[in-house]
């Protein structure tokens, strides 16, 4: 929009997995003052409508907007997106990378300091393949193979596994204390909100990632013509888009119902 406004949406997902829009709103800053706004108004939407609050809410880390969910919605488990994680994990990795360091180098700060020639690292079109990709039993000793088995650690199915397969890492990386320390004090502490063992425990319905709120935000840009629409303009894309929403849903059903029927 012509006000540089940025968009907030929040999503679900239906029984048949595609996307739906429960709310929309426009705010001024991505601050705690703008996440709040935007929190307490979906609260009192909830409540208006008598809509039952979600049992999880998927975002990604971003501090402000957690600390507002968490305080209108203090009984909401929250979760972070395991794409940004896994995509984090291995930039970080390629960044803070240090070749030819020995297992017994000293774990102090100095680490940071040697790994900042790469601090400007990007991933590469193979690298951003690796983060969907499943782990191999052939784990290489670099960047890359961090990602693997951090993906140990993140899709274990009980506390134990999830706790050997931390100790591995650990054990084969202690070359690269930069990186360890980078992923203990970053994602470990908040491992309730990302780690299957944990989160299996809340009804999530799979969904571990915000990738549907990205694709809602790259839909409503189809129904503009450009990015300085006025505000107007941009509520009508919100109803056009979510007509359409409506009417695919609608005919997914009707298929399912004839399918389900034959």
């Amino acid at each position: 929009n012509r006000f540089k406004l940025p968009l907030f949406q929040a999503t679900g997902q239906t029984c048949l997995g595609s996307v739906f829009n429960a709310a929309f709103g426009l705010i001024d800053n991505e601050r705690r003052e703008g996440f709040q706004f935007l929190s307490e108004s979906i609260r009192q939407l909830a409540e208006q409508h008598s809509i039952c609050q979600p049992d999880v809410i998927v975002t990604d880390f971003d501090d402000q907007m957690k600390a507002a969910l968490n305080d209108q919605f203090p009984d909401v488990q929250q979760q972070l997106c395991i794409h940004h994680i896994n995509s984090n994990v291995l930039l970080k990795s390629k960044q803070k990378w240090v070749k030819g360091r020995s297992s017994s180098s000293s774990p102090d700060s100095s680490d940071e300091d040697k790994s900042t020639p790469q601090v400007r690292a990007e991933l590469s079109p193979k690298d951003r393949q690796l983060v969907h990709a499943p782990t191999s039993e052939d784990i290489p000793h670099s960047y890359r193979g961090v990602l693997m088995m951090w993906k140990l650690v993140l899709f274990a199915e009980t506390e134990d596994a999830h706790e050997k397969a931390w100790r591995n890492l650990c054990r084969e990386f202690d070359d690269q204390r930069a990186i360890l320390r980078y992923l203990h004090g970053t994602y470990m502490p908040v491992r309730a909100q990302w780690a299957r063992c944990f989160i299996r425990k809340y009804r999530n319905f799979g969904i571990r990632v915000t990738s549907g709120t990205e694709a809602s935000n790259n839909n409503i840009k189809s129904y503009l013509l450009n990015g300085m629409s006025h505000l107007y303009r941009l509520v009508e894309a919100m109803q056009d888009m979510m007509k359409d929403q409506e009417r695919d849903f609608n005919d997914a059903c009707a298929a399912d119902e004839v399918l389900t029927a034959r």
